[in-house]
């Protein structure tokens, strides 16, 4: 009982003191088009979402392209969507990015682990 308190007391506060360039992180895109039309739609709803199965449930209802990576290392990300993600809260989606003429593009982050913890034993 106490090593698994010590053991779950050392994982909090690896998880705590780690740099988010050393998370690995489930992400979940969604892209739909742009138009005049859906612009402030998919802003709206894209605001709204809490959790990764609500991100997905918005999807289907727009019709988006849903994209999901469950292992990707933050630090491989382009600088820009760094600073995008870097303090975002699990579950919740980005600003509307992307090409205003042709795509517009939220990401939510599903799951943040540190690399230690996401690395396989």
């Amino acid at each position: 009982m106490v090593y698994g308190l010590v053991l779950s007391a050392s994982l909090l506060m690896t998880a705590l003191s780690s740099a988010p360039e050393d998370d690995v992180l489930h992400l979940l895109q969604l892209a739909v088009p742009a138009s005049n039309d859906t612009v402030k739609n998919f802003r709206t709803v894209t605001s709204a979402i809490r959790t990764c199965e609500e991100a997905r449930q918005i999807g289907q209802s727009l019709n988006a392209e849903i994209t999901e990576n469950d292992s990707l290392p933050f630090s491989t990300l382009p600088p820009k969507v760094m600073e995008l993600l870097r303090d975002l809260p699990t579950g919740r989606a980005t600003p509307v990015f992307g090409t205003p003429q042709t795509t517009m593009k939220v990401l939510v982050i599903c799951a943040r682990k540190p690399a230690q913890a996401a690395a396989p034993m």
